[in-house]
């Protein structure tokens, strides 16, 4: 969701048909995917109370970036009280295939932890993080080791977070 396509949703009463169908039992949580400045999710999240859940960008890379506004929103997540399905935790595989000499840092301080793992945790130890986030993991998988390392992290991580039906609001073709 984002201001530019707000309207469309607003048009065709998504948020409304969601809660008519959480209230008819077949779903479960109310979120969204979010693509927008804090000041847009704080209005979105005080008219709409009954989301459960925001799927925000977030990474350590885009935390203090002015575009993105990563903390920024998630501190809007967290002040609404709202659970956070983490998107882009390794930024497309960014954060994983990086130049050796900077992944030599990351293995200085662990040489058992990959750069990617660095990744995961930095998203998976923030408050308010719920296990939906795995969901886009898959997609930022390009090697093989990486794949090995993100299993292992994913099953410790499973087990210990609710799953959670991800709904998120598809743009409204019109």
């Amino acid at each position: 969701v984002r201001r530019k396509t707000l309207d469309k949703y607003e048009q065709f009463k998504c948020f409304e048909w969601l809660v008519e169908k959480k209230e008819q039992g077949l779903v479960k949580n109310i979120g969204f995917s979010f693509h927008d400045t804090p000041d847009v999710l704080d209005e979105l999240l005080t008219k709409y109370p009954f989301v459960d859940f925001v799927q925000l960008q977030l990474n350590y890379i885009d935390w203090d970036d002015p575009e993105v506004q990563a903390a920024e929103n998630y501190d809007i997540a967290r002040k609404h009280g709202k659970q956070i399905i983490v998107m882009e935790p390794v930024k497309g595989g960014g954060l994983a295939d990086m130049d050796e000499d900077i992944a030599d840092i990351f293995y200085a301080a662990d040489p058992d932890a990959s750069p990617a793992s660095w990744a995961m945790r930095f998203a998976g130890n923030l408050e308010n993080v719920a296990g939906g986030f795995l969901k886009n993991i898959s997609d930022d998988i390009a090697r093989r080791q990486l794949y090995r390392q993100r299993i292992f992290f994913l099953k410790s991580i499973f087990l210990l977070h609710p799953t959670f039906l991800l709904l998120t609001l598809c743009s409204v073709v019109g």
